[in-house]
């Protein structure tokens, strides 16, 4: 088989939609353990995970609609554009994430200690809390943000392919 019809063959509207749902469920289990083995996120960061379950589902679904026995080939392009939507917002939180990490806008977020005995009470067994605009590379001098921002962009590309290939007819 020649390199150009395996891409064709990955980026058909049957396979591709479940590489998506399975990018984004990596990207979430990678968080998790990430998480596991003492990375604290900030709010923001839990925040940029919502598109990722939100795009996975649909995806998925998208994926099932596909599949040769349902046939709705319709029905999964929209729901592949509902994800590349889905894809896009996180887009937009890691840009919001990244403003705050460089300061170049505030962010109601924040790692503040407690204010009162109560509130020393009430974290005691709780996880610390990550400032949001504090900066921690990760990999390569960049964050974790800046790696959300990459792969948002590049499922938001893939999935938004879907229907318009649709569109404009390359796509059966």
């Amino acid at each position: 088989m020649k390199l150009e019809q395996l891409m064709q063959q990955i980026l058909s509207a049957r396979i591709l939609p479940w590489l998506i749902a399975a990018a984004a469920a990596a990207v979430l289990a990678a968080v998790h353990i990430l998480e596991a083995h003492g990375w604290t996120p900030c709010q923001l960061c839990l925040e940029q995970r919502i598109p990722y379950w939100v795009g996975a589902s649909v995806a998925l679904t998208a994926a099932i609609a596909a599949v040769p026995r349902f046939n709705l080939m319709f029905v999964s392009s929209l729901l592949m554009a509902l994800a590349a939507a889905s894809f896009l917002v996180g887009i937009g939180l890691a840009i919001q994430h990244m403003g705050v990490e460089q300061h170049w806008w505030r962010s109601t977020c924040s790692g503040g200690g407690t204010k009162s005995i109560a509130d020393m009470l009430a974290s005691i067994g709780k996880k610390p809390i990550v400032a949001c605009d504090e900066k921690r590379p990760f990999l390569f001098g960049l964050t974790l943000t800046n790696y959300n921002l990459i792969v948002s962009a590049i499922l938001t590309v893939l999935a938004a392919s879907i229907p318009v290939r649709k569109i404009a007819g390359r796509l059966k």
